[in-house]
């Protein structure tokens, strides 16, 4: 009942203790509900209070990434990052703000990012896996995509996500019946996520599993929203 919990929040008033935790859950109700405008105007205003700091910045770029609009939500990074001097939250600040420029093709501002955030957090296995994961889409330096990957892997191995990034570095690198393997239990982990199972039909068509590879992509259809990600599953379960 988002729209109940929406009103119960508006007796929350801006001096009460509780006010930052009622703001981010107004926020995350309304973008829920798609009124994604609304979430927007109670971040920015959030961020222009007085006293705002790092938090109130972050999640302004959070709501920014949120709705796609990558390079402003890097710029609001940027002013968290002026703000903090906490360690911990900085290099979670420079991995979003990394991300925000991969994301929006910007790979020169965005590799340093990524690297200065795991610089902070060596061991931080979203660090080693996101930076891993994007030297290997674009084909970079993929010993050092495998190594970091691999390392992820260890401190998370449950993890779906990180175990679908391991299973593409083996694709990539030819070793088609691990990669398989591994993304059999990367979808036994995370059943309904789109790029996993798009992933393992990729693996099953390259050994020549094409009924199998169809059932995947058709799998990953269910849960893809961006169309242009639609438009390649669709693409692939008729052609192939």
């Amino acid at each position: 009942k988002p729209q109940a919990a929406l009103t119960a929040l508006s007796h929350i008033s801006p001096t009460d203790p509780f006010a930052v935790q009622a703001t981010s859950l107004r926020i995350a109700l309304l973008q829920g509900l798609g009124r994604h405008a609304e979430a927007l105007g109670i971040a920015q205003a959030a961020s222009t209070a007085p006293g705002a700091g790092a938090a109130e910045w972050m999640q302004l770029g959070d709501v920014l990434a949120e709705a796609q609009s990558h390079q402003d939500a890097a710029l609001a990074y940027g002013k968290a990052l002026a703000l903090t001097s906490d360690r911990d939250r900085q290099w979670q600040l420079y991995l979003v703000r990394g991300g925000s420029y991969e994301r929006a093709n910007d790979w020169k501002k965005a590799e340093p990012d990524l690297r200065k955030a795991l610089e902070l957090a060596p061991d931080q296995p979203v660090a080693l896996n996101y930076l891993g994961y994007a030297l290997l889409d674009r084909n970079l330096n993929l010993e050092e995509a495998q190594r970091l990957i691999e390392k992820a892997s260890a401190l998370r191995p449950q993890d779906g996500a990180i175990t679908d990034s391991l299973a593409w570095v083996y694709f990539r690198r030819g070793n088609y019946k691990r990669a398989i393997e591994l993304l059999e239990s990367a979808v036994r982990s995370v059943p309904a996520e789109p790029t996993i199972n798009e992933h393992l039909g990729d693996a099953y068509w390259h050994v020549g599993r094409k009924y199998e590879a169809r059932y995947s992509w058709r799998a990953a259809l269910v849960g893809a929203e961006d169309q242009p990600v639609v438009e390649r599953l669709r693409r692939k379960i008729d052609f192939g």
